[in-house]
């Protein structure tokens, strides 16, 4: 018999080898390793992880976080609806949607009434449970796997170029960060000051996550395709391009960038150099770039990328039409928590 009910630290065994069972990704297929599999959800303000069980055997799972952030100018309260896991030999039995039922009383009760979600494109499956569920497809995001280019030495001198931790920097971040969609209201708080570098250059603000102590992807399968073997010929400025073997481990650093319509590739290849000698020097195998679909960036991103992966950015909620129709010209920032 199916059961549902909070998931608690007792669970973390039983969770982390459900996420084990659900890799995502089609053609460059992963899965987080994690610890502490609620170790995510300590980073919002609020979150709450249910679970469903078959005689006392974990079978699904899925959380929904609380955080502020800005949408179209104006900031709003809303959920956030992640690590959805649904163990194979359990799907077509509607558990992700009596799960997300759940987990909406939950936020209705916390006076939260809009939501949203990302889903990889290639996620056919997890595509119709949002629609079904009746969210709105609000706009779509690119991520690039960029391996790092490798430095026989660095000295701190290198990459202090005045932007980390400096005000004025945070000043000018935060300050053009709430003209894009779902920017944390949070990004500079001193909770997630171990996790965030913050820096402010050439009229770009990138915020850069280092998530070695939430979230490390591992690589199940990576059944290369002649077009991507093509792309990756393309690689010449890196020296002995990272690229990760199948069941093998890797550490990322992730972007998240802010990038005016007038902002160059050029100006924005400064500061990737900047996050690419940070990286180098803490040991990191790929910079994982988040960008808006329809960013100036995307062509020249392509070029550096090992892999690009699409996704969906669905939201829900009471007069979700008219917030969505208000934040179209608005581009979206991808929280590097929330994937």
């Amino acid at each position: 018999m199916i059961k549902f009910r909070i998931a608690t630290k007792k669970d973390n065994q039983a969770l982390c080898e459900l996420e084990h069972n659900c890799p995502q990704g089609t053609d460059f297929k992963f899965y987080f390793e994690r610890e502490i599999f609620l170790k995510k959800g300590q980073l919002y303000k609020k979150f709450r992880t249910m679970l469903a069980e078959d005689n006392g055997k974990i079978i699904a799972v899925e959380s929904v976080a609380i955080k502020r952030v800005w949408i179209a100018g104006e900031r709003k309260q809303i959920g956030y609806f992640y690590d959805l896991r649904v163990h194979p030999n359990y799907r077509g039995q509607w558990l992700a949607q009596k799960l997300q039922k759940r987990l909406i009383n939950w936020l209705s009760n916390k006076n939260v009434k809009i939501a949203y979600t990302y889903v990889l494109a290639s996620e056919s499956i997890s595509n119709r449970i949002c629609e079904r569920a009746g969210m709105k497809l609000a706009g779509s995001y690119s991520v690039f796997y960029i391996p790092v280019k490798n430095f026989k030495a660095i000295y701190l001198d290198d990459i202090d170029l005045g932007g980390i931790n400096a005000k004025a920097s945070i000043k000018k971040f935060n300050g053009f960060a709430k003209y894009y969609n779902l920017t944390p209201d949070n990004l500079t708080s001193k909770k997630l000051a171990p996790y965030w570098y913050h820096f402010y250059m050439n009229n770009v603000a990138i915020s850069v996550w280092d998530g070695r102590e939430i979230i490390i992807p591992r690589i199940v399968s990576v059944p290369f395709k002649y077009r991507m073997l093509n792309q990756l010929g393309k690689i010449k400025s890196f020296n002995l391009p990272y690229i990760p073997k199948p069941g093998e481990l890797f550490h990322t650093l992730t972007l998240a960038s802010f990038t005016p319509p007038d902002a160059s590739w050029e100006k924005f290849k400064i500061n990737m150099e900047f996050v690419n000698k940070l990286a180098s020097l803490k040991g990191i195998d790929m910079l994982v770039v988040y960008q808006d679909k329809r960013s100036i960036l995307y062509e020249d991103l392509k070029q550096l990328a090992l892999v690009v992966l699409e996704g969906n950015i669905y939201f829900a909620g009471e007069n979700i039409d008219i917030i969505l129709e208000k934040a179209k010209d608005f581009h979206w920032y991808i929280d590097p928590r929330d994937i």
